[in-house]
């Protein structure tokens, strides 16, 4: 009878350990620290998670993959060390805080703390001021939309997810009519 007893407690407190060390683990998960898994060249840490979640809001993960899952931010991150002049770095260091100010404007909160629906919100907000603006600078909101866009049809993962592709493609074709080819096709 003892061990009868013994067997039936232990079950029931190894299961009370799984259930609520399950929960707790749950819980934990549920605020993950942002961290970078690799080393940017030009951004700083939390200015690559800001262009990161930019990005992924810019193009999200559907039933497609997202910007992050194309690394979108390493692209922008090596594209503006290699090809932009040293004031076109430091102006779009310095323009990169408008996302911060507008979300701490409205929220009072950093754009990467914000829920998705307020970040596309504060978004929409600095599109429609980039649409505003005249002159010959660009807009922060207008070169990281081109910057993600381009780089995520570029991947080889947006190429392979969103565009129709054929690793080798067929015979040139001139003049064909665009109902014939279906889409926009990657090569």
């Amino acid at each position: 009878m003892k061990r009868r007893e013994y067997l039936k407690t232990s079950a029931a407190v190894a299961g009370y350990t799984l259930l609520f060390g399950g929960a707790v683990a749950s819980i934990k998960a549920c605020k993950v620290d942002p961290t970078l898994n690799w080393t940017p060249a030009f951004l700083t840490t939390e200015e690559a998670l800001l262009v990161s979640d930019i990005s992924e809001r810019i193009i999200p993960k559907t039933d497609t993959p997202g910007a992050k899952d194309a690394m979108v931010d390493r692209f922008v991150d090596v594209n503006i060390a290699d090809n932009f002049t040293s004031e076109q770095q430091e102006l779009f260091r310095s323009d990169l805080v408008a996302f911060d100010e507008k979300a701490k404007s409205g929220y009072n909160n950093k754009f990467i703390d914000l829920k998705p629906e307020e970040q596309d919100q504060v978004l929409q907000l600095l599109a429609d001021q980039a649409k505003e603006l005249k002159g010959d600078r660009a807009h922060i909101f207008n070169v990281l939309k081109d910057m993600t866009v381009f780089g995520f049809f570029t991947s080889k993962v947006g190429a392979m997810a969103c565009l129709k592709y054929d690793a080798i493609p067929g015979d040139y074709q001139g003049c064909i009519d665009y109902s014939e080819v279906n889409g926009v096709w990657a090569f």
